[in-house]
């Protein structure tokens, strides 16, 4: 398995909450647009929406939600936390269920939703070492509507938003039953919509406010033709692929794209399904920036 980078560590930005100002900042980020991090499309019911996003090359733990309600409607509040690879390991690369464990733990819910403020390196890194994956749910099986979709996404150039939204322990159900090397996919977001999408780094986008249905049918066919061809490669080459199918397709470095190559070469028929479609979705990997067209999707369903 692939370790994090020396001189790597835990990164965390929150934003709001109690007013229309950064909390605390630990480690460098790029700069995120401030009318995301203020934007209150998704949680203005006062429930938590969550996702993973690539930012930087580097898969990000996005948690938002409405918090002091009592005051001028409340504030929104935005937590995105780089916890690193070996918690990323420890918790499968599977963002549901390190959501699930943060919301479900008194400790880490006030460290990084309640009192962001008082947190320091030390105290980052201790909270993220005394996180435990909860009780694995029963694995949503690979082929659902979701995670078909899931898969099809990866080549999508800019989000797919469709209705609807998951739980965090639904969420880790369903990754659990996508490919390790998939979970993290192009990123994804609960209840939010395309301008989150872009800026926040994910391809994909539930948007529980969204009324009318979308045509599916495209990156449905995408995703079953990458799920069926990694599938049938894994099965007849797992000692072949080793750590590719134990690390997130967007960090493979060069010798696992040299390593599916030769693989693949072994069963042509299963090359443009994939190699194609992962290489594409590969180049994707970047810090995206907000337009002004996707910054008014936000508001055309409220």
């Amino acid at each position: 398995m692939l370790n994090n980078p020396v001189g790597i560590r835990p990164r965390l930005l929150a934003y709001g909450g109690t007013s229309y100002t950064e909390r605390q900042r630990i480690g460098d980020w790029q700069q995120i647009s401030l009318g995301i991090l203020q934007d209150r499309y998704g949680v203005t019911g006062g429930g938590v929406t969550v996702g993973v996003g690539l930012l930087e090359n580097r898969p990000v733990l996005i948690v938002r939600q409405m918090q002091n309600l009592w005051n001028r409607g409340g504030y929104p509040f935005s937590l995105i936390l780089d916890p690193g690879n070996a918690v990323w390991r420890r918790f499968g690369w599977n963002g549901g269920a390190l959501a699930q464990a943060i919301l479900e733990s008194p400790a880490a819910s006030n460290v990084f939703l309640v009192e962001p403020d008082r947190c320091s390196m030390r105290l980052l890194e201790q909270t993220l070492l005394q996180l435990q994956p909860p009780v694995p749910a029963t694995a949503t099986p690979g082929d659902t509507e979701a995670s078909t979709l899931w898969m099809g996404a990866l080549t999508a150039s800019e989000p797919a938003v469709l209705p609807g939204s998951f739980s965090p322990p639904a969420l880790a159900s369903i990754l659990q039953g996508i490919p390790l090397p998939f979970r993290i996919g192009m990123g994804f977001l609960v209840s939010s919509c395309t301008a989150h999408g872009i800026s926040l780094g994910a391809r994909l986008v539930w948007d529980s406010n969204r009324p009318d249905p979308c045509d599916t049918r495209p990156t449905m066919d995408r995703g079953r033709s990458v799920f069926a061809a990694w599938r049938s490669l894994e099965r007849q080459s797992r000692a072949r692929l080793g750590e590719l199918c134990e690390t997130p397709f967007c960090q493979w470095p060069d010798q696992c794209w040299a390593t599916l190559d030769a693989t693949l070469a072994l069963y042509p028929a299963l090359k443009q399904p994939l190699s194609l479609a992962l290489r594409r979705a590969n180049s994707y990997v970047q810090k995206p920036v907000v337009t002004a067209s996707a910054a008014v999707d936000c508001y055309s369903y409220l």
